[in-house]
Formats: structure tokens, sequence, C-alpha cells
């Protein structure tokens, strides 16, 4: 063999080897899912009016101390004019506009949402009902709810079925089903126990991008319609709850 074949045999070894390591060091590895990012954008979604107003974010999570950071546990988030601080030698503590808290499984999915705060619903007219609720039941309960400015109160169950944000949901949880649309029941039928924090009800099933199916139990309060509540029933805690929608 002559050195210059012996130099091309080489030289295209050499290539090759070169070739093959870039393509490996081009490889991506599998996507994590960014519940952070995820849990934002929810917010952002259906709370548009906290938007552009220069608030503060404050993340709360826990990590196992001995394993890689994922934020697929209990992620709680605040929205507020400063940041969540509450240090413990001050009982002067920030005002948060909305609390919500997030749990995802391993892939990324939603597991469960809550939320609660000044930004949910309309508390101008909670206030105004409020002045106005004493000793009534029945049609008066609809009617001063109207007139203190709610959207979807009990008896406005067409309304408020045919406002759901649906196109919303599909984002966060799949292509949606709608099963059931109920109000919180009542525990008399004079309506006595009537509360303007019972939420109306929605049993959805979803199917996901990833070929996956949940079925999720979704709460909305009354006053905007303000999504407050969504776990899917199959996991804990929302699989020990009494499911009061019809099937």
């Amino acid at each position: 063999m002559t050195r210059l074949k012996l130099a091309k045999i080489v030289l295209a070894a050499t290539f090759s080897w070169v070739i093959t390591t870039c393509l490996k060091a081009q490889e991506v590895p599998p996507s994590t899912p960014n519940n952070l990012a995820l849990a934002r954008d929810f917010l952002r979604s259906f709370y548009p009016q906290l938007s552009g107003r220069s608030y503060f974010l404050t993340v709360n999570t826990s990590l196992k101390y001995d394993a890689p950071p994922t934020l697929d546990g209990l992620l709680r988030l605040s929205v507020g004019e400063v940041p969540d601080e509450k240090p413990s030698h001050t009982p002067i503590q920030s005002r948060q506009l909305l609390t919500a808290q997030f749990q995802f499984d391993g892939s990324g999915h939603l597991v469960s949402f809550s939320a609660e705060g000044a930004a949910v619903g309309d508390p101008a007219a909670k206030a105004n009902f409020a002045k106005s609720a004493d000793h009534l039941n029945g049609s008066q309960i609809s009617a001063a709810l109207k007139q203190a400015g709610a959207k979807y109160g009990p008896d406005a169950k067409d309304e408020f079925a045919s406002n759901l944000p649906t196109a919303k949901l599909e984002t966060f949880l799949g292509k949606l089903t709608i099963l059931s649309v109920n109000f919180a029941p009542y525990l008399a039928s004079d309506r006595s126990n009537y509360d303007d924090d019972m939420r109306w009800q929605v049993k959805a099933s979803a199917k996901r991008s990833d070929g996956t199916e949940a079925t999720y139990r979704l709460e909305f309060e009354q006053y905007r319609g303000d999504i407050v509540g969504a776990c899917d029933v199959s996991i804990y805690p929302c699989n020990l709850m009494n499911d009061t929608a019809k099937k």
C-alpha cells in the first residue's frame, strides 16, 4: 500500500469521525415541561387584567433535595404590587391580588389548580350584594345578584354555559368535551343556605395532544365567571370529592 493511499484512508476515517461527533453534539435531549411557564401563562390567560401593571410574580415550590429539580409538585404563584415576602419579625404583609396553586404530573399535565384573591370575580359587585343579601331567598337572590353586578347567579345557567372559556381551557388541558354544567347544590329547597361563594361546577373530558385522556372537575365563581378551581378526578385529592355534577 502506497503512502498516498494510506493517507487517503486515514483522512477519510478522520473525516467520518468528525462528522459523527458533530451530529451527536447536535442531538437535542428530550424536553422537560416548563411547568412554571405553563402556570404563568395560565394566569395571564384567565386573569388578563393583571397584565401590563408592573406587578410582581412570587413563586414558591418544594423540590427533592437529592433529585434533579423538576417542578412537578405543588407550585404556588402570587401576583401583587410587591413581592410576596412575609418576614416573621413584622406583621406587615404585602398586598397580593391573586394567589394560585398548581400541581402538575411528571409529563407536565395539569393535575390541580386553585385561585383566590382580590383579582378573582368582582369585589365591588360582591360588596354591593352583601349590603342587600339579608333575608333573601329564591328568585330574590338572583335579582339582587344581578342588580349588584353579578353575571352568573344560580339561575343564569344558560348564560354561564354559553360563555364557558372552552378555547382557553383547551390550550392547557386538551380537546374538551363538556359533560355537565351545574350550580352547587342547595341543602334547602328555599335556598336559605345560599352563599355567593358557591360555585358553578363543570365536568369535562380532555383528550391531550400526547394521546392521554383525563376527566376534569372545573369550578367557576358567580360574579365574572372566573375559573377558581380545576382538578383531575382520578388524582388525589380530587378523587375523594363527592362529584355533585350529574353524569
